[in-house]
């Protein structure tokens, strides 16, 4: 069944190791299904910033030609991660009241977000996504101010997510170049919850983990809102950096060893490639002492995250891991003793099985980046480029519009 224009939604994930495409077919009267994928090496990106913009533009556009392809369709719109060192959450709340024969109902959308964002937005720093929107009217719980009653008070309380201005601009310097007109940015954890997360546990509370090449990403969602998110400056590619400084050899063969042995604890001695060529052997006991210390540092820093949510009990929906570090085998065990808590893998379904197994994990978030934009439709919350005052030169959206 050939998919019209309307139907279909792209996300797109700028990641450390790897940038990917998900086209997937997300009309209202249509089954959602992803439709091709696309996937370069991420060239001219490391630790989520952009370092060369030719390179990036290239392995962006070698992504999305694949996906092209493989979906059948032209790509020009799509759904981006906005991760990058620094992000940051701040919670804001605004209060308007009726007066001078101005309803409490027509209040404009950009004139809250302008409060909401003065509230809370840092130096330096930009908006990219504002998320948990939640309205009150004289203490009353309503969708929207203007489908609602006339009063006298309007609350407004939501979560502002920020980026360093300078890490916004360069990657959104890159998306144009590359051809790409961004409709929403969207923070990484949120789109990965989007894809692994169930109802249920959204409702319950459940804290979705993220384990990139480069980059942890956390976020704790409870009834079906996220209520706080983390980015912290470690992933796999440190694992396997460190076996290859322990075990004196390459990077392959760090990474061969990382996968086939994770964290099982290795009898005896194991024969590794030097970085002369020739081969020598090294005790396997090794192998498990160097990848523990580094996924328990990974661990701490999710711990510290989950500790400041002060949650009196434990999480319901507990927690849920995925991203290229979650495959490392031995990880979910681990994590589970060392966090005292419930831990699965999640990963996206609706992958065509073209897609190898061991690399479903790889498109994660760009399938989370498409399902959410399917779900906003053509709601996009933010304020456009190019805004007048000095504060709203800062509130970027991403919009190409």
């Amino acid at each position: 069944m050939a998919a019209t224009e309307k139907d279909i939604v792209v996300g797109l994930d700028l990641g450390s190791a790897g940038i990917t495409v998900a086209v997937l077919r997300g009309g209202p009267l249509s089954k959602r299904e992803v439709l091709g994928v696309g996937f370069s090496p991420s060239i001219g990106i490391d630790k989520g910033e952009i370092i060369n913009t030719d390179d990036a533009v290239g392995s962006l556009q070698r992504a999305v030609a694949d996906a092209e392809l493989a979906a059948g369709v032209d790509i020009s719109y799509v759904y981006a991660s906005a991760d990058v060192p620094g992000m940051q959450l701040r919670c804001a709340s605004a209060q308007f009241k009726a007066g001078g024969g101005r309803d409490i109902s027509r209040w404009k959308p950009q004139e809250i977000y302008r409060e909401l964002y003065r509230q809370v937005l840092l130096p330096d720093y930009s908006v990219v996504q504002l998320t948990g929107i939640r309205y009150y009217i004289d203490g009353e719980p309503v969708k929207a101010p203007a489908a609602a009653r006339p009063g006298n008070s309007l609350l407004v309380e939501a979560l502002v997510i920020m980026a360093p201005t300078r890490s916004v601009e360069e990657k959104q310097k890159c998306l144009r170049q590359a051809g790409l007109k961004v409709k929403q940015a969207v923070a990484g954890p949120l789109a990965v919850a989007e894809a692994v997360l169930s109802g249920m546990e959204r409702e319950l509370g459940v804290v979705c983990v993220d384990i990139g090449a480069a980059l942890t990403k956390v976020a704790y969602l409870n009834r079906g809102l996220v209520v706080d998110m983390g980015i912290f400056p470690v992933g796999g590619d440190h694992i396997t950096a460190d076996l290859a400084v322990g075990l004196r050899t390459t990077l392959e063969d760090a990474e061969a060893v990382k996968s086939k042995y994770g964290l099982s604890r290795v009898d005896g001695h194991i024969k590794v490639q030097a970085m002369s060529g020739a081969g020598h052997t090294v005790p396997g006991d090794l192998v498990y002492t160097v990848v523990q210390a580094r996924v328990q540092e990974i661990l701490e820093f999710i711990k510290g995250f989950i500790d400041s949510l002060h949650i009196d009990n434990s999480l319901p929906g507990g927690i849920v891991i995925t991203g290229g570090g979650a495959m490392l085998p031995g990880l979910p065990e681990l994590a589970g003793d060392y966090l005292a808590m419930p831990v699965r893998v999640g990963s996206s379904c609706l992958l065509p099985e073209s897609v190898p197994e061991d690399e479903v994990y790889r498109y994660t978030t760009a399938v989370g980046l498409a399902l959410w934009g399917a779900r906003q439709g053509t709601a996009v919350r933010g304020a456009r480029w190019g805004a007048e005052s000095s504060i709203l030169n800062r509130i970027r959206s991403w919009l190409s519009l």
